[in-house]
């Protein structure tokens, strides 16, 4: 994930990142965050939020730079 983070914020292109397999993933660690503090594995507190922060990131990233490239989604 940290790649595409880095590829997105050097291109400045929001290249071929789908938002709604990002989301998803978005959705997904969420709970594995919510599941890591109510089980209290420090392990998991620390790598899925951190997670979270790069997928949130790479999401506004994408929406960013499509928006300033003029770019629309095929399905919208």
């Amino acid at each position: 994930m940290m790649c595409k983070l880095t590829e997105m914020w050097r291109a400045k292109s929001a290249g071929v990142v789908d938002a709604r397999f990002i989301g998803v993933l978005i959705i997904s660690t969420a709970f594995w965050v919510v599941y890591a503090f109510a089980i209290q594995n420090w392990v998991m507190e620390v790598i899925y939020p951190l997670t979270l922060v790069v997928l949130i990131l790479i999401f506004l990233l994408r929406f960013h730079y499509a928006r300033s490239s003029g770019y629309r989604e095929k399905n919208q």
